[in-house]
């Protein structure tokens, strides 16, 4: 009898210790299937990003020096978000690299060039979610703000597309580079890594010879 009732402790207090390790595993592992579920969906998001710098950056070579470069370069980006709807875009950064490997300066992704718009001193335009938004609703008919000289009254005016440089010149060496930056606030599903989560790209292509001229 004696025997018989340790047996039953010993049973009970192995439930017990089952129940308390379920206890401690289970939460670890709801909260990694969450955190690979938000990763996994961000994954996702930065392909569709990645694709829409690519596809900005050839429409932007090909576009050359013609007068509303930038706005058929926020068209295409936009056309090519995939399943990232535009109200998500933060900033589309069109700018001048030095190389094929260049990466948008640094100077260009802060907040008071963002207000101000660009700087000339970095030569890129920054593009504000309702600027994209603007160049969607109107495809086809760049507004005056993307005609006209280069001046005060364009909205490219930092990195002029009028001053891009489409011509090879000796060795073809005088071709610009062209560069687009993407920058996303891409919400998350379970908030473990927060309400949103900050996803940029960029990609670098040299403006095509005699383009937009």
């Amino acid at each position: 009898m004696l025997s018989h009732r340790r047996r039953l402790r010993r049973s009970q207090g192995e439930r017990g210790g089952v129940l308390l390790e379920l206890a401690l595993v289970v939460p670890f592992l709801m909260t990694l299937c969450m955190a690979i579920l938000d990763l996994g969906l961000g994954w996702r998001a930065d392909l569709n990003l990645t694709n829409a710098v690519r596809t900005g950056v050839r429409v932007g070579a090909a576009q050359g020096s013609a007068s509303g470069a930038d706005h058929t370069i926020l068209v295409s980006v936009g056309s090519a978000l995939g399943r990232i709807p535009p109200e998500q875009v933060r900033r589309v950064i069109v700018f001048r690299s030095t190389s094929a490997t260049g990466s948008v300066p640094a100077a260009c992704t802060t907040a008071v060039v963002a207000t101000s718009g660009g700087s000339s001193v970095d030569s890129c335009n920054v593009y504000s979610n309702s600027d994209l938004l603007a160049a969607l609703a109107s495809p086809t008919s760049p507004p005056a703000s993307f005609t006209g000289p280069c001046g005060t009254a364009r909205r490219d005016r930092f990195w002029c597309p009028l001053t891009r440089d489409n011509e090879a010149g000796v060795n073809g060496l005088g071709l610009d580079y062209l560069g687009v930056y993407l920058e996303v606030d891409h919400p998350t599903s379970t908030k473990i890594f927060g309400p949103t989560l900050e996803i940029d790209d960029s990609a670098v292509m040299r403006i095509e010879p005699e383009a937009g001229a």
